[in-house]
């Protein structure tokens, strides 16, 4: 271009921008957020430091775990009083930094007989989940999108003290000081950062040895509200001249959650084939989901959370709030969808498990009736009173206590039209207290974890003790179901029952 001269870049560098003394042109940064984040940075080098230093840990090709210990079951026990049931905790877990990829197994246990198992696998930006024991969701793999494989990553580091400091020294931005705390003669260092998925860490570094000694994050609970997740590192140990714990202490809210041994092992390089899909999985099926499936003549299963919407004349009543408050929020608006200007008048659940109870605060923030046996009157009026401060609902912001009614051994609801029946059939091998209910007109059982198909394929479970436990109740209460169905899977046949007992060498007996 004609009459355009290019000024050199370093002349631009020297010219004094005109009007600005010199003394003012490179202030050092100041104020709390930079003193906070000062105090912060050398207590993450002195842990690298420790840990084995920079230049060690930059040649890690990558990080193989095998976890071990004892889950304690909160919430997932025979009873919600306690005593909490313990079972094993088994895990395999390996981190391959150089390549961008990770991979995990864990086998979940609960009490008596289930057992659950997945295998989750992450490259770059998309991953999958695979039920490896195909008693859950069957052979369908869960497809993870970016934000999916940056959760599981996140997850994973917090396991691993050396990724946390690796994760925190590129992030150097987000590091502040929380301050210093005493621990008998031992001033800890604790400090704070924000995981690339944007999970806020604390960090508690031993005064003594700078080795990480403590992670915690908050989380909301259904059951519990905010809730303090913390993990606990002790027993370090030179593996190839770097520092590893190898014992984890887990509590929730200071309750003991998991105990836990590592074995720890570097530079394996795995095989690319670790990584791929196995054979036998399938891509989840492409079709249009409905928001509620009507399994009988104004008996619709919603499908965000498996729960039961039975509509009579006059109000909705509604079996199962699985989980947390996001997924009984959903179920809720889908429910008045289906039967505008009803109300939702009544809840009642299988037994008390998060996964079956977590999500009960949406429906006494409505107003809804919990209808339950004696022994967890205590366990909900517990639910209405927990504080949720990091996720606020419509509880929270608009208090009313729990309606609560409770009955020992039967208690029916009927229009005249439409009848439920609820029957109260514990103790057993999975809780203390459990409810059935039972549309007579429709043929309609909704049982709690007695019979969990796979979501998808053809497979039939063999039994477990409560199959064989449900299954004696429904001939002494003379039930005669046609459809059975759950929060868990999908919905299944008496026919499918029966094969389940057959399994397991068991004669049906209905």
């Amino acid at each position: 271009m004609v009459g355009f001269r290019v000024v050199p870049r370093f002349i631009l560098a020297v010219i004094p921008i005109v009007g600005v003394p010199l003394s003012m042109m490179a202030q050092a940064p100041t104020g709390p957020t930079w003193d906070s984040y000062t105090r912060a940075l050398p207590v993450i080098r002195q842990a690298i430091e420790a840990s084995g230093g920079a230049e060690r840990l930059s040649k890690l090709d990558d990080v193989s775990m095998t976890i071990t210990g004892r889950m304690h079951m909160i919430n997932q026990s025979l009873s919600p009083n306690g005593p909490l049931a313990i079972e094993q905790y088994n895990a395999k877990l390996l981190m391959d930094l150089r390549n961008n990829r990770s991979w995990r197994q864990q086998e979940s246990r609960y009490p008596v007989d289930f057992v659950f198992g997945f295998q989750q696998v992450t490259k770059a930006n998309e991953g999958f989940v695979i039920d490896l024991t195909l008693n859950n969701f069957g052979p369908e793999f869960i497809p993870l999108d970016k934000d999916g494989v940056a959760t599981a990553r996140a997850r994973d580091a917090r396991e691993i003290p050396l990724l946390l400091l690796r994760q925190a020294s590129e992030r150097v931005a987000t590091l502040r000081s929380l301050g210093t705390r005493m621990e008998g003669d031992n001033k800890q260092e604790i400090i704070a950062f924000s995981q690339p998925d944007g999970t806020e860490v604390t960090l508690t570094f031993d005064g003594k040895t700078h080795l990480l000694a403590k992670v915690e994050i908050l989380q909301d609970n259904g059951v519990n509200g905010d809730e303090v997740l913390s993990s606990g590192f002790s027993d370090y140990r030179p593996v190839n001249k770097i520092l590893f714990p190898h014992r984890r202490i887990d509590s929730r809210n200071g309750t003991l959650f998991r105990e836990l041994a590592y074995e720890v092992n570097l530079d394996m390089h795995p095989a690319d084939a670790l990584f791929d899909l196995p054979k036998g999985y399938v891509a989840p099926s492409t079709s249009a989901e409905k928001p509620a499936v009507e399994l009988a003549h104004n008996v619709y299963r919603i499908q965000s959370n498996n729960s039961l919407a039975v509509l009579f004349k006059d109000y909705v009543f509604v079996v199962e709030a699985p989980n947390a408050s996001r997924d009984s929020e959903a179920a809720i608006a889908t429910i008045r969808s289906l039967a505008p200007g009803k109300p939702i008048r009544y809840l009642t659940v299988t037994h008390h498990h998060e996964d079956h109870a977590g999500g009960a605060r949406p429906f006494m923030a409505i107003g809804a009736t919990i209808v339950t046996t004696p022994g967890n009157r205590r366990f909900f009026q517990r639910i209405a009173s927990a504080s949720h401060t990091i996720r606020p609902d419509e509880l929270t912001q608009k208090p009313r206590p729990p309606l609560i009614e409770t009955f020992d051994k039967k208690r029916v609801f009927s229009d005249g039209e439409q009848t439920l029946e609820l029957y109260s059939i514990g103790p057993n091998s999975h809780v203390n207290e459990m409810v059935l209910a039972y549309l007579p007109n429709q043929r309609l059982l909704y049982q709690g974890d007695a019979l969990i198909l796979p979501n998808s394929g053809h497979d039939i479970p063999k039994a477990t003790r409560l199959t064989a436990e449900v299954a004696t109740k429904i001939k002494e209460l003379g039930l005669q179901p046609a459809i059975i169905t759950d929060v868990h899977g999908r919905v299944a046949t008496a026919d499918d029952y029966r094969e389940s007992l057959r399994k397991a060498g068991i004669t049906p007996q209905f």
